[in-house]
């Protein structure tokens, strides 16, 4: 997949955009025997009640598809220097989950080097804004392994890549 071209008079607008910081998160789905896994930058905290989450997702992937499919993922938390988890999953390959230890949640995959893990189930998406799909889940549980560790942030170089 080749990246967009930015139209000439939003190349100075798509730098303070690429600078908007963002976590790392390792996105996992299965159904049955089919697996898969890939990064996730573009997640944020929806809403208190219930707790909600927002993730923007290539309608492309296999993980939408399979997201799709099931109604449900697991959001993996990325730790600062962790960039095993990053290169496992950096090629969107389902190797890794032979390579790393790893257990199945009640809706994906959870990594037992992460920080932490979300389950979460799809309550809502929104299609056809954006060359990305807004995918609104409600997070029904979770666990943290490390409090004091900080999380991955991301920053792009600009407002068109990752």
């Amino acid at each position: 997949m080749s990246q967009p071209q930015a139209p000439a008079h939003l190349l100075s607008t798509s730098k303070p955009v690429g600078k908007i910081p963002s976590g790392v998160f390792i996105l996992t789905a299965e159904s049955g025997t089919e697996k898969v896994g890939m990064i996730a930058s573009w997640v944020q905290q929806m809403g208190f009640e219930p707790l909600t989450v927002a993730i923007a997702l290539h309608p492309d992937r296999d993980a939408y598809k399979l997201i799709q499919k099931t109604g449900r993922f697991t959001l993996n938390t990325v730790g600062d220097g962790q960039y095993n988890l990053m290169k496992a999953f950096g090629k969107n390959d389902t190797e890794a989950f032979t390579e790393l230890d790893n257990s199945s949640t009640q809706c994906g995959i959870r990594l037992h080097d992460a920080q932490g893990y979300m389950d979460c189930v799809v309550k809502a998406t929104v299609p056809g804004v954006t060359d990305h799909v807004v995918v609104l889940a409600e997070v029904i549980h979770g666990h943290y392994v490390c409090d004091y560790a900080k999380p991955f942030t991301h920053l792009r170089k600009n407002g068109f890549s990752y």
